[in-house]
């Protein structure tokens, strides 16, 4: 498995699961698959048996809440993709006791979404305006080494600029 890329610029690498749980796979003589892959930007499950393949794609942004859940002894994960009311079914690799897989999936699923979701939309945008303020105060900069070379050649300075309205 892939470890996850510089998390502090939200650049993220892509991480794959294997996420069968042993009851489908016996239900299917060992025929089926169900893969977890968390892309850069969306979480892709992936669900193939010997007649169809079925893929679910949703951005980390738009994915509500990703929770560890128990049923009896097993442990699995419930978010929007595995479907909702009596359909929703946690995803439980395994026997549905690999808690240890469980929380990191949960983990890197809540790191993933913090970062894409809109808490992550708006520190993005608290670094752009950061970004554009070292811009401003360096292109103010350059302007009084400009100011001072002009003075220094003695060249009069141009006609300000005059902005019109638009129509």
């Amino acid at each position: 498995m892939a470890k996850v890329a510089d998390t502090a610029s939200g650049a993220f690498a892509t991480k794959e699961y294997d996420v069968i749980d042993v009851w489908k796979q016996m239900n299917t003589c060992c025929l089926s698959s169900r893969r977890l892959i968390l892309e850069p930007e969306e979480v892709v499950l992936v669900d193939s048996n010997p007649c169809c393949t079925s893929t679910k794609r949703a951005p980390y942004g738009e994915i509500g809440a990703v929770e560890k859940g128990n049923v009896l002894c097993c442990v699995g994960i419930s978010m929007p993709m595995t479907g909702s009311g009596e359909a929703a079914q946690p995803i439980s690799p395994g026997c549905g006791c690999s808690e240890a897989l469980v929380n990191e999936i949960v983990e890197e699923l809540k790191k993933r979404i913090q970062a894409r979701g809109d808490q992550g939309q708006i520190q993005r945008t608290e670094q752009t305006q950061q970004l554009v303020q070292q811009a401003l105060g360096q292109v103010a900069h350059l302007n009084v080494k400009i100011d001072l070379i002009m003075k220094e050649l003695k060249i009069q300075p141009p006609p300000a600029m005059v902005v019109m309205d638009a129509p």
